[in-house]
């Protein structure tokens, strides 16, 4: 879809073509989500990607992990939403296995149980498992509770999250 700069206050991004399907560019989608906007271009920009969306007749599948602040005006353009509920711990264990199979060399201290223990989301879990394997990787050793652990406490603190070293129970010391 060409850009349309026609209007007062309002300028396009034309989407890559890996993203000419959909209906707005992710970021312009941020801007439709987003309930509050300080200014009045904001409003007018808003509008327009909602009036675009209307208009849009293919599927578009938006994600956030903050429906919470889905524009009301968004939400009725929407004719499914799909919630995922935050893994438990039992879901996030298995989580853990994925990105962590047996191939993978591991130590014996690895304790998947205690790992899901944190309240991590299936994402920042692979990035944990990545971030650790790398390490564990760049060492030539086998992957640790300490690396993992010490993932966990970076992506805790990436994300803005607490972290109890408690939880890690006897691997707190690992932390150090």
């Amino acid at each position: 879809m060409p850009p349309d700069n026609s209007r007062e206050g309002v300028t396009t991004v034309t989407p890559p073509t890996l993203l000419s399907a959909c209906p707005c560019h992710p970021d312009e989608m941020m801007e439709v989500i987003r309930q509050n906007g300080p200014l009045r271009e904001t409003v007018t920009r808003k509008l327009y990607l909602l009036q675009r969306m209307e208009n849009y007749a293919r599927i578009a599948i938006p994600a956030t992990n903050l429906k919470g602040n889905f524009d009301t005006a968004f939400a009725r353009r929407l004719q499914v939403i799909v919630e995922f509920p935050f893994p438990g711990i039992a879901e996030r264990e298995r989580i853990w296995r994925r990105p962590l199979p047996e191939q993978v060399p591991q130590a014996v201290d690895v304790d998947l149980g205690v790992l899901a223990q944190t309240r991590l989301a299936g994402g920042s879990i692979k990035n944990c498992a990545v971030d650790d394997a790398l390490a564990a990787a760049a060492e030539g050793k086998p992957v640790t509770m300490g690396h993992l652990v010490r993932a966990v406490a970076r992506e805790m603190e990436k994300l803005g999250k607490p972290l109890a070293a408690a939880v890690f129970g006897p691997y707190a010391k690992l932390l150090r």
